[in-house]
């Protein structure tokens, strides 16, 4: 039986740390090791996307100031961990929380597995560089991020070339 009318989510991206298996659900309850303050109910500007109003929001005890001109529209959505606001705020969160990009981050993995490969294949002739499909064909790498990677760094070392 549900305790209470109440839910909670924890996000953790580290897997096997003291503070549980990557997260949890907790139904009819909180869990008072995930978070400090209090909590306030607000009333939903729509059911639909979980909207609700907010006048202002604070990081590490300063605010932000960012809705003056009015009331800001947050979305509760309990579906997804990813982080939708204007683009200074969000990175001021994300280097608050120790987040990166989704794009970053699967760029940054990429070129982990994968840049050896791709190192090897440009340094070749660097004047005579195959188009970014075909180089990820050539490395055998089937990501579809392949091309689009290839193409920065192709980019990149046709700048900086001396």
């Amino acid at each position: 039986l549900v305790e209470a009318p109440v839910f909670a989510f924890y996000l953790n991206r580290t897997v096997g740390t003291d503070t549980g298996a990557g997260g949890e659900l907790v139904l009819g309850g909180v869990d008072p090791y995930h978070y400090t303050g209090d909590f306030h109910v607000v009333p939903l500007v729509s059911e639909t996307y979980w909207a609700f109003h907010f006048e202002d929001f604070t990081i590490d005890g300063k605010t932000l100031d960012y809705c003056k001109g009015g009331p800001c529209m947050g979305i509760a959505d309990s579906g997804t961990s990813l982080l939708a606001a204007p683009k200074a705020i969000a990175k001021q969160i994300n280097a608050k929380i120790g987040a990166v990009g989704v794009m970053t981050e699967e760029c940054d993995q990429f070129i982990e597995a994968e840049g050896g490969a791709i190192y090897d294949i440009l340094i070749k002739d660097l004047n005579n560089l195959p188009p970014p499909k075909k180089l990820c064909q050539e490395a055998n790498i089937t990501n579809a991020l392949c091309p689009y990677i290839v193409g920065l760094i192709e980019a990149t070392m046709k700048k900086n070339a001396t």
